[in-house]
């Protein structure tokens, strides 16, 4: 069966055009990572063009980035990739600058999500772009910008969800200090920032599907819902932050205990009683970031790149390391409470583990493909050891197709599944 390649011919950039057209159409930044020094900006390709990728000047951290773009029509090539502005200030003698060390996608693909590593004095120290052709899901990613010495002390991503990069939002002063992508979103509406309006939600785990978010005797888990209490207890109102910090920051009020709210305590998840205090504003504060397939991923307000994740049931917030794993317990569907909801026989009674009736799971043997049918188009790739979640496996002689629903719903040889 096909296996993952990742073939990176890298794009060599074609002459570079003097100036490009004035107009462009409306596009919104995604996060940008790093620290909070420096001033905001963002530089946005012309209309119809998008970002194939990002030239550098380094020294121990980044220092300066040049956008490159190129024109698209009808998802082919459409002309020659041209720069547009240069940010921030050349680096002391001994750096790297130029197209060897620009991070760029390969050829006939653009740009749709960011990789950054962030030095201990919370400065991009050097990043990586995704990309994908037009009109395809098929990823890869570029090789990491250069650097001259220096050390990363954090991991951070962003993406397009399922638009496309049409320039760079970044924050520089003598260095940057934050980057991230300007998107034209083509993202269903459900991943668009919430509203600010209270309403009441469930969070849904995206690679448990059919495990929520709840409190259990006052510490957030994951568990299937057994009763109309734990649906109660997985309702939240989710609201405007209580630090009133933007549009896209949001706290998780309890249904059946007013006045409570989700907040994180020791990087452990519970819900706790309003104190009125701005610590407790701080830690029950979070940003919702739009995540691939309609998941969100919501962010600490205090604690830049550490989100609420899941690790063996439990809820936690802790700080990204960019892994696949990392994003997987990371990302939640919102839900609404009208949406019908299975309810499992009663468990156990211990909230931290999943009920014994939980579907059969495996981990790939070996790279391998998803199919959207059987022998039908890619729609992912596994790495050897990812894990996945098995609705059905044929066993006939010449039929090894196992159907899954986690990462996502899909089919794979089942000779490529250790089970």
């Amino acid at each position: 069966m096909p296996k993952l390649t990742r073939i990176l011919a890298f794009l060599a950039v074609a002459s570079i055009c003097a100036s490009a057209p004035a107009v462009a159409a409306q596009a919104t930044p995604t996060r940008v990572i790093g620290g909070e020094g420096g001033a905001a900006q963002t530089d946005q390709c012309a209309d119809g063009d998008y970002l194939v990728g990002i030239e550098t000047a380094s020294g121990k951290d980044l220092n300066q980035i040049t956008a490159l773009c190129q024109p698209y029509a009808n998802g082919q090539i459409n002309g020659d990739t041209y720069e547009l502005g240069t940010w921030g200030q050349p680096p002391d003698e001994g750096g790297f600058s130029g197209l060897d060390n620009a991070a760029t996608c390969p050829m006939n693909s653009v740009a749709v999500g960011i990789s950054v590593q962030v030095s201990k004095v919370n400065l991009v120290h050097r990043f990586r772009l995704t990309c994908t052709s037009p009109g395809s899901t098929k990823t890869s990613s570029t090789k990491w910008s250069g650097t001259n010495g220096g050390e990363a002390a954090a991991t951070g991503s962003a993406d397009c969800g399922s638009g496309l990069a049409v320039g760079i939002a970044f924050q520089y002063g003598a260095n940057i200090d934050a980057l991230g992508l300007l998107c034209l979103a083509a993202a269903p509406a459900d991943t668009t920032p919430p509203q600010t309006q209270p309403h009441r939600v469930l969070l849904e785990s995206t690679n448990f599907p059919g495990m929520y978010l709840r409190h259990k005797n006052f510490q957030a888990v994951l568990t299937k819902l057994s009763s109309d209490l734990d649906i109660k207890d997985a309702t939240f109102i989710l609201e405007p932050a209580l630090t009133h910090a933007g549009k896209a920051a949001v706290s998780f009020e309890s249904t059946n205990f007013p006045g409570m709210f989700l907040r994180h305590k020791n990087f452990r998840l519970v819900l706790e009683k309003n104190d009125g205090s701005d610590q407790f504003a701080k830690d029950a504060s979070f940003t919702m970031w739009p995540g691939p397939n309609g998941a969100f991923g919501f962010e600490a307000s205090n604690f830049p790149l550490y989100f609420i994740r899941h690790k063996d049931f439990k809820l936690w917030v802790e700080k990204t390391d960019d892994s696949k794993q990392f994003h997987a317990d990371s990302g939640f569907m919102v839900r609404s409470p009208s949406r019908p909801i299975k309810v499992d026989r009663p468990n156990d009674g211990n909230g931290d583990q999943p009920p014994t009736d939980t579907v059969p799971t495996a981990k790939a043997k070996t790279d391998t493909t998803l199919y959207a049918s059987p022998g039908g188009a890619e729609i992912d790739y596994l790495t050897a050891g990812d894990p996945v979640t098995i609705v059905a496996c044929n066993n006939t002689a010449d039929d090894h197709w196992c159907h899954v629903s986690a990462p996502k719903d899909g089919y794979i040889w089942g000779d490529d599944l250790e089970r």
